[in-house]
């Protein structure tokens, strides 16, 4: 990854006393996060990729609507291919997977599937018998007999993910073993606030997790009731999904806008135009070396680019325009004089009614410009990162033969010199 900069946050000395003291919680495989099974895994992740560069983990999620219920870590090791997460354990092994097998679309769901099949085993209603039980043995095992099931705590943990009542750990430890109620309830019920504080400044160190479009904000939105409705959250981006935390609500999965022509997520970033045209370019050249894009004059931003005999304009809509097919030859005389290309811009640009979304729900400066520094990672694009708590952000960025900044009020200019 190219260069980027994290400035450390300026704190008061007894805040990082207070930090010190919740730190504790991360010390372990797992934070033990009330409804965050999903940033467990992410965690948990980054540090065995760092341990274990030369293996592959990917992570799986089980959802129920928008609502997340369970992030399961699948990772290669010596040959052979393991699921880890807080209600299943470390080092599960699946029989009969080899690492390849992670690059495999196919068998990714197969063990998406075993997972389901697993955690469904245990819960109220659950077919939780030795016959269905025998099926997963095949698959999964090494450090326990699933036929008898996981650990007891791992049974409730799965019941504690799906139905969002972490109380149920402290019941069933019953009154004899106030010891343990205690340990349950001070692990998984701190309050939300502290819980939001220290796993907000794990989510954002690039020492924990590597470099994640992260923010803590207060969100507000619509309820189901039609009145407005609001909370503070955790915002973060996974694997092209825009994710919202709270440990009392859980972790709702909202999906990133698709761009139809290139099926890459759009950048979604205010006053965007310039950064979703280089986006497009780079990305669309890519996979149609064949084809031509031209990047048109004056405002709004938009881009001109061929498909199969017709030219399509980018930037204005979710849904790019596309003429009627004009031959090669139609096509190579209306790039050579482009006016009419850019009379038809302006003349869809009067009337766009949908055009490509600025902000996801919480987003946050520091949090766009971090999901556009990876995009133009991903892409190719030569690109510096100033990002952290005490640093104005900064995003620059060198395309079409300029160089850009992307400044902390979110317009694109061009760059000193540049």
């Amino acid at each position: 990854m190219a260069p980027y900069e994290v400035i450390e946050p300026k704190a008061p000395q007894t805040f990082h006393e207070k930090m010190q003291a919740l730190d504790h919680v991360f010390d372990g495989p797992f934070p033990e996060l009330r409804s965050g099974p999903l940033i467990e895994a992410i965690l948990w992740r980054h540090k065995y990729m760092i341990e274990h560069p030369a293996d592959r983990a990917l992570i799986l999620t089980t959802e129920t609507g928008t609502q997340v219920k369970s992030a399961t870590t699948i990772y290669s090791e010596n040959g052979k291919v393991y699921a880890s997460s807080n209600a299943m354990g470390e080092h599960r092994l699946f029989k009969g997977f080899v690492p390849a097998d992670l690059d495999n679309p196919k068998k990714v769901e197969v063990i998406r599937a075993l997972i389901l099949r697993e955690r469904d085993a245990y819960l109220p209603g659950g077919q939780d018998t030795r016959a269905d039980l025998a099926i997963l043995a095949d698959a999964t095992g090494e450090n326990e007999d699933l036929a008898g099931g996981p650990p007891v705590l791992g049974k409730l943990l799965v019941l504690a993910e799906e139905t969002g009542d972490y109380t149920v750990l402290a019941r069933q430890a019953g009154s004899r073993h106030l010891g343990m109620q205690a340990a349950m309830i001070q692990t998984y019920m701190q309050p939300q606030s502290e819980v939001l504080d220290w796993t907000y400044r794990a989510m954002h160190d690039t020492a924990r997790v590597g470099l994640i479009p992260v923010a803590l904000t207060h969100v507000t939105f619509q309820g189901a009731d039609g009145k407005p409705d609001g909370y503070q959250a955790l915002i973060f981006d996974w694997d092209n999904k825009h994710y919202l935390y709270n440990p009392d609500r859980g972790t709702q999965a909202l999906p990133l806008p698709v761009n139809p022509v290139t099926n890459l997520p759009y950048l979604v970033a205010r006053n965007g135009g310039m950064l979703e045209c280089a986006y497009f370019c780079t990305t669309y050249l890519a996979a149609h070396p064949g084809e031509k894009v031209l990047l048109l004059p004056g405002t709004p931003t938009a881009v001109a680019f061929t498909e199969k005999g017709t030219i399509g304009i980018f930037g204005l809509a979710l849904g790019p325009f596309h003429t009627k097919p004009l031959g090669e030859a139609g096509v190579a005389r209306v790039l050579a004089s482009p006016g009419s290309l850019v009379r038809l811009r302006d003349k869809l640009a009067a009337g766009v009614q949908q055009p490509i979304p600025s902000e996801m729900l919480g987003d946050t400066t520091d949090l766009q410009m971090r999901r556009v520094f990876l995009a133009f990672q991903a892409a190719g694009i030569p690109s510096h990162l100033i990002t952290g708590e005490g640093a104005e952000p900064k995003l620059t960025f060198t395309w079409a033969g300029g160089s850009f900044v992307y400044g902390a009020d979110q317009i694109v200019r061009p760059a000193s010199g540049g």
